[in-house]
């Protein structure tokens, strides 16, 4: 190779260098330098299904329209343009976005419109939802649909959608080494009931293992439950569960089926005396307070509670049960401002102590943008 094809190879590199180095260092736009031109664009943390959009500030013309290649994404996403009215226009990816990554993306202004040329291209970024999992086990009861065999019903949240076969592979449940027959039913985008079934009583206690991994999901986080199983003919009070939202009440999980007709009053009661609510569910008491309390208290289970067939509880129990709350709070999560367009919207937050959180939806006019981006705090 002579010196001067050399010289040209090292020169291509140095170019090609230079430009990948640029393209990964391009600057956001600031909004106001282009209010003139742009009223809205995706922003913010989005979900994976979600489309990406800009409308801008004047009517665009059918042969601007015409223009297909308006959007370059990095990392890349591959999909179709189209224009949904006179100023907006929609990016519809092929497949679901990853979860969990930062998108640069570069429209084309000037193809659509008269900019000047520091104004094109205009560059945004947006974000979308880092996948997460959350999984809640009620306890075990006695299966009424297959008598003699007990299940376990649980629910599955995710922080953004998911595919459902994957879901399905999430959950695994085992009975002294078996595997158990798990059944799933979605109950919306991110929320799942799950059922596992055919358990049945040893004569010697036995334990199931409930273990959960969000890798299917692409969510980083494992969990395990252990959940005992007493032998057959015991009668025993296997769990105490307290909620703590806007119908506080305490929940207690037997390990058989109750006598309906007992009076619970001075069977179950607080150390600190409180006027108490009960209902009798199967294999559960629920107990309502008639107060509220921010208070850690001491439950007492009285030892002749019965089950249906008759047979007393024998041991009275103790369990410890927190009512306090925190104080309400409410925070929006990512970091945008500007909501997308989207067939299935979501705007993250996260919440405590709150029943309901009531959403305030601003309009900004286009030709007030500018001054609402000086004057406001989107901190």
């Amino acid at each position: 190779m002579t010196k001067k094809r050399l010289l040209r190879l090292f020169a291509s590199l140095f170019i090609l260098l230079l430009a990948c180095s640029k393209q990964q260092n391009v600057e956001v736009t600031t909004p106001t330098e282009v209010e003139e031109y742009v009223s809205g664009f995706t922003s913010g943390e989005i979900s994976t299904t979600s489309e990406i959009g800009i409308t801008l500030a004047q009517d665009i013309s059918d042969e601007s329209k015409t223009e297909t290649e308006l959007f370059v994404f990095s990392p890349s996403i591959e999909g179709s343009t189209e224009w949904v009215n006179e100023r907006t226009v929609i990016f519809k990816p092929t497949k679901v976005l990853p979860n969990g990554t930062e998108f640069t993306v570069r429209f084309a202004l000037g193809k659509v419109m008269e900019v000047p040329m520091e104004k094109t291209p205009f560059v945004f970024k947006f974000n979308t939802v880092a996948q997460n999992l959350e999984v809640q086990l009620s306890g075990i009861q006695p299966d009424e649909a297959n008598p003699g065999t007990h299940k376990i019903e649980g629910t599955a949240v995710t922080a953004d959608v998911a595919d459902f076969e994957q879901i399905k592979k999430m959950v695994t449940a085992k009975h002294e080494g078996v595997e158990l027959e798990i059944e799933w039913v979605s109950l919306g985008a991110t929320r799942y009931q799950f059922e596992i079934t055919g358990i049945e009583r040893k004569s010697e206690m036995s334990r199931v293992l409930v273990d959960w991994n969000g890798k299917p999901i692409g969510a980083n986080i494992k969990g395990r439950q252990e959940i005992d199983l007493p032998a057959i003919g015991m009668f025993e009070l296997l769990a105490t569960r307290v909620f703590r939202d806007d119908n506080p009440r305490i929940e207690l999980t037997f390990s058989d089926p109750l006598d309906a007709t007992q009076n619970l009053d001075g069977m179950v009661q607080l150390q600190n005396p409180m006027r108490l609510n009960f209902i009798i569910s199967g294999n559960k008491i629920i107990i309502n307070p008639r107060e509220r309390r921010n208070s850690v208290e001491t439950l007492l289970i009285d030892e002749n509670i019965k089950s249906a067939l008759g047979k007393r509880l024998g041991t009275t129990y103790q369990r410890e049960v927190r009512f306090y709350q925190p104080k309400p709070q409410v925070a929006l999560l990512g970091k945008g401002v500007i909501i997308p367009r989207s067939d299935n919207l979501y705007v993250p937050f996260k919440a405590v102590s709150l029943g309901a959180v009531d959403v305030r939806i601003s309009r900004i006019f286009e030709s007030n943008i500018g001054q609402y981006f000086q004057e406001q705090n989107l901190g």
